[in-house]
């Protein structure tokens, strides 16, 4: 077993295991204190840089395409409020799959680039969730 870190985006692909275990089955306790941190790493919010980054982008194209944009600091702090949980490599994800779709003439709400990866932050959320449990239900072992 492998105990080197990974980065986020790496992690799901490593947990598959924890897709199909249940409550009740065995776990060894090291594998599942590894996947609970490498989950836990999935899950980390985006760092202030990479936050600022996906909000230029955003930004940018707004100014490009003539969108309606309220000052850019207000906006940004507003932005950063809403979607403060979503991890660095969800939160490009939901900026360029709007960017992509956005049909109207003013900057979208937040909720709408939250919703472009609420299932997969879900997914995360899940698996993050059942790494926890094995590690104490192997604990109790």
């Amino acid at each position: 077993m492998t105990t080197e870190l990974m980065t986020p985006g790496d992690v799901t692909s490593t947990l598959r295991w924890l897709e199909s275990w249940r409550a009740g089955e065995d776990v060894e306790r090291p594998r599942a204190l590894i996947q609970t941190a490498r989950s836990r790493i999935d899950l980390a919010p985006a760092s202030p840089q990479a936050f600022a980054v996906a909000m230029d982008r955003l930004l940018d194209f707004a100014e490009a395409f003539g969108l309606k944009v309220p000052k850019r600091q207000q906006a940004v702090e507003i932005y950063r409020e809403a979607l403060r949980v979503l991890p660095e490599d969800l939160l490009m994800t939901a900026v360029e799959r709007t960017i992509a779709d956005w049909k109207w003439s003013r900057l979208p709400p937040p909720a709408d680039i939250r919703a472009q990866v609420t299932d997969e932050m879900g997914h995360r959320i899940l698996l993050d969730s059942r790494a926890r449990l094995a590690v104490l239900q192997a604990s109790r072992n």
